[in-house]
C-alpha cells in the first residue's frame, strides 16, 4: 500500500421493459489489435517501409525504429503465421516472409495476412457477428482490450451501442493496445462522466503498460463500480516473487506491482459493490484452486512480503469486507447454448486468463445462484468457426466471455 491512487475514480421505458438478465449481462473481450481503417493504412505504410520487420528485429540488425512505427502494432501481429514459429517460417519463406506472406503457400500459414484490408474486413465481420450474438444473449456492457481507438470499436458494434476507450484520454501514452468499454444505453445505465483512465497501471519505464479504465454503472438498479484491466503478460501462472535460484522475471515484477495497485483500489471499496474484469494475463482459477491446497508447492514462500500471487493478496480481508470472488468458467466449451464448438482453436492459448471478479458485497446481493462465465463462439457469415483453415480470418485469439449478474 505504498502508492497514492488519488487519480482512481471511482431510454427509460426501454430500460424498464428489459429483463433482469438483460440488465446485468456483462462480458470481456480482447479484440486482438483492432484497428480502424485509418490506423490500418498507417500501419501498412509504416511496416512496408521496413519490409515488415518488428522493432526487435530492427534492433538486432542495428537499425533504428522509424518514428512512423511508434504507437502502432508490431508488424507481425496480423501476418497469419502460427504464434511462436517465426524462426521456422523465416527460414522457409525467406524474404517473402517480410513482403506478403499470404501470397506464399506454406506449412506456416494458419490464417490470411491481414495487411490486406479486404481480409481485415473479414475480421471486422466476425467481430460484428460476435457483438450481435452478445447483444442477443442479453449482454449490455463489454470490457474491451487491444483496441486502437473509439472509431475502431464503433465500426463493429450493434446499432444503439456506445463506446469509450482510453485513446486520447488525458495522460494516456500513445500505444496500439488501448482498453475501453462498450455499452448499450437502453440496457444499462452507465455514468459517462465517471469514466476515467487509471494511469497508475501503466507503471513507469521506457515502454508503458496498458492503463485501466474505471466508471460507475447500475446493475439491477444498484450503483456498482467497475475497473477494466489488461494486465502485464508473461507471468501467467508462476510465482510472482520468484523463488531462489531463478532468474528474476521482469514481467512477474511488473504484474506484482499491478497486483498491489489493484488491491488498493479494492480495499478502498471494502463492503461495496464492484466488478474488476478484463484480460488479467493470469490463470486466476488455477491460482485460486491450487493456493487453497498446496501454497508452498505451487507458489513458493513469500520472502520479505513480496507479492507472490493475486488472490491471496486481495483476499486477506484487510480491511474487513474487501474480499473478492472470481467467477468460475464453463468447464466444457460448447455447453450452455453459447455456440462454441468443442475443440475450437480460437480460445486455445488465451483460455483461462479473461476473468470477471466481483466483490463479496456484490456476491452477497446476488444470492446463491451459480454464475458461470461462458465463452461466445465465433461465426463468419453465420457459419461457426471451429477448425484451423488458412483461408479463414479468426476475429480474435480470445473468445468473448460473458456472464449474467442478476
Amino acid at each position: 500500500m505504498q502508492k497514492n491512487l488519488t487519480r482512481l475514480g471511482g431510454g427509460l421505458l426501454a430500460a424498464l421493459l428489459l429483463s433482469p438478465a438483460q440488465a446485468a449481462g456483462i462480458a470481456t473481450w480482447n479484440l486482438a489489435w483492432l484497428m480502424d481503417q485509418a490506423s490500418h493504412s498507417r500501419w501498412v505504410a509504416a511496416c512496408d517501409s521496413v519490409k515488415w520487420r518488428t522493432a526487435r528485429e530492427l534492433e538486432q540488425e542495428g537499425k533504428a525504429m522509424p518514428a512512423s512505427l511508434r504507437g502502432l502494432p508490431y508488424c507481425d501481429v496480423h501476418n497469419g503465421l502460427e504464434y511462436g514459429r517465426e524462426a521456422k517460417c523465416k527460414a522457409e519463406l525467406g524474404e517473402v516472409y517480410y513482403q506478403r506472406p499470404n501470397q506464399q503457400a506454406s506449412s506456416c500459414r494458419v490464417a490470411p495476412d491481414l495487411a490486406d484490408w479486404k481480409q481485415y474486413e473479414r475480421k471486422l465481420q466476425g467481430l460484428r457477428e460476435g457483438f450481435a450474438a452478445l447483444d442477443k444473449a442479453g449482454v449490455t456492457l463489454v470490457a474491451l482490450q487491444e483496441v486502437s481507438n473509439d472509431a475502431a470499436v464503433q465500426a463493429v458494434l450493434p446499432e444503439g451501442w456506445k463506446v469509450r476507450t482510453t485513446a486520447n484520454m488525458p495522460g494516456v501514452p500513445a500505444m496500439p493496445q488501448q482498453i475501453g468499454v462498450a455499452w448499450k444505453p437502453a440496457g444499462i445505465k452507465l455514468d459517462v462522466a465517471s469514466i476515467k483512465a487509471v494511469l497508475e497501471l501503466t507503471l513507469e519505464g521506457e515502454r508503458p503498460l496498458r492503463p485501466g479504465l474505471t466508471f460507475s454503472a447500475k446493475l439491477n438498479g444498484k450503483a456498482t463500480d467497475f475497473l477494466l484491466v489488461h494486465l502485464k503478460a508473461g507471468c501467467r501462472s508462476q510465482p510472482m516473487d520468484q523463488p531462489r535460484g531463478q532468474t528474476p522475471n521482469q514481467a512477474c515484477s511488473a504484474l506484482a506491482e499491478q497486483t498491489t495497485l489493484l488491491e488498493q483500489w479494492i480495499d478502498q471499496r471494502a463492503g461495496k459493490r464492484f466488478v474488476v474484469m478484463g484480460d488479467f494475463n493470469r490463470s486466476l482459477l488455477r491460482e485460486r484452486d491450487s493456493y487453497g491446497t498446496k501454497p508452498l508447492v505451487q507458489f513458493g514462500t513469500r520472502e520479505n512480503a513480496v507479492v507472490s500471487a493475486m488472490l491471496p493478496e486481495w483476499n486477506d480481508n484487510q480491511p474487513e469486507g474487501s474480499t473478492v470472488v472470481v467467477l468460475d468458467h464453463l468447464r466444457k466449451e460448447g455447453e450452455g447454448g453459447d455456440g462454441l464448438v468443442a475443440g475450437s482453436w480460437h480460445c486455445g492459448y488465451t483460455k483461462g486468463i479473461d476473468h470477471v471478479v466481483i466483490s463479496g458485497a456484490l456476491a452477497a446481493d446476488m444470492g446463491d445462484a451459480e454464475r458461470i462465465v461462458r465463452p461466445m463462439g465465433f461465426t463468419l457469415d453465420g457459419k461457426p468457426l471451429a477448425v484451423r483453415d488458412p483461408s479463414v480470418v479468426a476475429p480474435s485469439d480470445h473468445c468473448a466471455r460473458y456472464v449474467s449478474l442478476d
